[in-house]
Parts: structure tokens; C-alpha cells; sequence
């Protein structure tokens, strides 16, 4: 059961971040907001979470159409859904569970499909950047640094996709002891990543992506809608374009931070923004934090879990045997994280 006691580990961490959030940015504001909250709004909250996820379970189709796996839709669905229990993996890179279940219902190589995973957090980074430029645009914020961003990211995916050098790299790694021994499984792997971000399906995926994180921002818009000050005045909500920047920078911080779930880095930036671009009060600001990231990461790892535990006789393994995922390492020639 070693999985699920670092599950269970990782949901401590979250509600210690949390529990120190509240406590740092004054406790009884914070209890005084939530409880000025209508929690009809919740299911509503969740319906946007889940519209975005279907987004990205389209683009994870597209994807797995590109590199020629026929997976039956329901299977897939099940596959994808139940690599949101990995959410709280360092950048989610535990998703790639999804490639080790791919390999051991399907027999497709980890090489092949460990790109999709790489891939699908790739054209996420550049959707929160779209709309965390888009953002700073409209509030005249951080506009220099995100310029930046842009153009270094940009210059990531240019000099991965260019197939010569990429390809002169891999041959250089061969020297190297031990590489020799892999080098055909890296050229296969990058033979399927760059079939993955060439730039029709990286357009395409990203446009995907797009509109799967801003409806999460919606949510976080709607939140403050729908929350009071302290003394149980009314608070003015940041514009709409202001919270889906909030919520997409401080996600791509968490992301970028590598801690897991972005722990920590996504809360302190959620809640410092708004209150430092919207002056809303703090106890607020501490409120919204507190429910988006219930109805987004949390939620997102029951459902994973959920899914998981549902396709436990497909997928022919419990949760202790999710463990052995680190011993495809060697098939897949990238590390699971």
C-alpha cells in the first residue's frame, strides 16, 4: 500500500499548506468569508472543472490517434481520468501511470506513449502562458517577465522540434556509457515526440488547452462573486480577464515549481495577487485560494482515484502494484517522477 500512503501524505501536505495559509492571512476572516459562501455554487464550480477535463481528455485522444493507438474510447476515458490521482506528483509527471497502463492492457511500448504524457504537460504550460500573457496585457502587470517567458519557452519547443539536432543530441548521448545500451529506444521515443509537436498537432493541442484552463479561472471568478468581506460587506470581485490571469500564473508557478501538486507556490500566488492587484481583503483572498483549489486539484485527484479503484479488474493490479511503474523506467526511457 506504499502508493497510497504517499496519497494520503500528499493530502497532509495539502491541508497543512492550507491550514498555514489561513492561519498567515488571519484565520477568522478567512472562516468569516467561507462562511458567507452559498455552497450551491459548488456543484457548478465542479461542472466547469469537469468541462475543462473533458478538453483535455480530447486532446489526450488526439494524441493517442497521432501515435496510432487503438484504445477504445471507454478504456482510454479510464485511463486518462485515472492519471488525475497523480496530480500531486512534482509537475504530474506521475501521470505517466497513463503510459504504464497503456503498456500493460495494450503491450504499447512506455518509449512510445511516455511523448503523450511529456506532450500534454508541454501544451499546458503554453496554454497558462497564453492566458497569462493575455492577462497581463489587459492589467498592464508583469508584462516584461512573462515577455520573457514566452520567448524562452518558444525557443524550448523550436529547438525540440527541430528533428537534426535533436537527432545529432541523441547521437552524441550514444557515446556516453550506458546510453549506447538505450539509444534505439530514444530514437523512437523522440520519433513519437515529434510526431507530437510538430506544429499542426502543438497548435491544435494548445487551442485545446486553452479554453480547458480558463474555465477553471471562470470557476475562480465566480468564487469571489459569490463570497463576502470579513464584517460581511459586499467585495467588489476582480474583473473576470484579472482572475483567470491570477489563476493561470499562479498554476504555471506551481507547475514550473516541480513541488508536488505545486503546493505551497499555486496558494501563495493565488491569494498574494489578488490581493496585491485587487486589494481584496485578505480573509477573502485566503477563502477563494482555499475553495479553487478544492474544486480543481482536490477534486481532480478523487475523481482520479475514484476512476482508478472503478478499473482496478481492467487494469489487473491494486494500488500497491502502482510501484512497479518505476520498473518500466528502463522501457521507457524517461523517468516517471
Amino acid at each position: 500500500m506504499r502508493f497510497l500512503y504517499k496519497l494520503v501524505l500528499a493530502a497532509l501536505a495539502g491541508a497543512a499548506v492550507l491550514v498555514g495559509m489561513t492561519w498567515f492571512l488571519d484565520a477568522r476572516a478567512t472562516a468569516a468569508a467561507l462562511s458567507s459562501l452559498s455552497w450551491i455554487i459548488i456543484p457548478w464550480l465542479a461542472i466547469l472543472s469537469l468541462a475543462g477535463y473533458y478538453l483535455r481528455f480530447l486532446k489526450w485522444q488526439y494524441y493517442l490517434k497521432l501515435i496510432g493507438a487503438d484504445v477504445p474510447k471507454r478504456v482510454s476515458a479510464g485511463i486518462f481520468f485515472s492519471g488525475f490521482m497523480m496530480a500531486v506528483t512534482p509537475g504530474k509527471l506521475g501521470e505517466v501511470l497513463k503510459a504504464y497502463l497503456l503498456k500493460r492492457l495494450y503491450g504499447i511500448k512506455m518509449r512510445i506513449t511516455t511523448p503523450v504524457v511529456l506532450a500534454e504537460r508541454l501544451t499546458d504550460v503554453l496554454a497558462l502562458l497564453a492566458l497569462s500573457v493575455a492577462g497581463a496585457a489587459t492589467l498592464h502587470y508583469g508584462r516584461r517577465a512573462l515577455l520573457v517567458v514566452s520567448t524562452l519557452t518558444v525557443l524550448g519547443v523550436a529547438m525540440l522540434s527541430w528533428r537534426t539536432l535533436m537527432v545529432k543530441l541523441i547521437v552524441l548521448c550514444e557515446r556516453l556509457p550506458l546510453v549506447d545500451r538505450v539509444a534505439h529506444k530514444l530514437h523512437e521515443a523522440y520519433d513519437s515526440t515529434a510526431t507530437l509537436i510538430a506544429p499542426g498537432p502543438l497548435v491544435w493541442a494548445t487551442l485545446l488547452s486553452i479554453p480547458a484552463w480558463a474555465a477553471e479561472g471562470v470557476a475562480f471568478y465566480a468564487i469571489f462573486c459569490n463570497l463576502h468581506g470579513p464584517s460581511g460587506q459586499a467585495v467588489a470581485p476582480p474583473p473576470l480577464m484579472g482572475a483567470i490571469f491570477v489563476y493561470s500564473f499562479s498554476t504555471l508557478v506551481g507547475a514550473l515549481s516541480m513541488l508536488p501538486g505545486g503546493l505551497g507556490a499555486a496558494e501563495a500566488g493565488l491569494a498574494g495577487l489578488t490581493v496585491t492587484l485587487f486589494a481584496i481583503p485578505r480573509g477573502t483572498a485566503a477563502a477563494a485560494t482555499l475553495v479553487i483549489r478544492l474544486v480543481t486539484l482536490w477534486f481532480a485527484v478523487l475523481l482520479g482515484t475514484m476512476t482508478f479503484a472503478a478499473f482496478q479488474s481492467k487494469f489487473g493490479h491494486r494500488f500497491a502494484d502502482v510501484e512497479s511503474v518505476k520498473q518500466e523506467e528502463g522501457d521507457s526511457g524517461a523517468p516517471v517522477g
